[in-house]
């Protein structure tokens, strides 16, 4: 299984400085993971929050399948700072 990467969550953010903002609150700890399911091999679903904001993530085979936050990008195609942290975290603490 090819597991997500940096690279990956960079691509899908919804720019590169969205992407930097959220690598920021990643190394500033501003982002704490919550629940991580684990569905079939490869494929998670993850709660965090970060600046307050409400971020799910649903990972599978290396990809960001879905997303959601509760900010006002929150709804957009592409990640979100706080989703981007989020990504981050989990990322740091997967078990590839």
């Amino acid at each position: 299984m090819a597991g997500l990467t940096v690279d990956v969550i960079q691509r899908e953010a919804k720019s590169f400085g969205e992407y930097q903002k959220g690598r920021s609150l990643y190394y500033k700890h501003m982002v704490s993971l919550g629940q991580v399911e684990t569905f079939w091999r490869g494929e998670y679903k993850i709660t965090a929050e970060a600046e307050e904001n409400r971020v799910r993530l649903q990972i599978s085979d290396g990809t960001i399948a879905s997303f959601s936050c509760s900010c006002q990008d929150g709804t957009s195609r592409r990640l979100c700072r706080h989703a981007v942290a989020a990504a981050l975290a989990w990322l740091k603490n997967s078990p590839q």
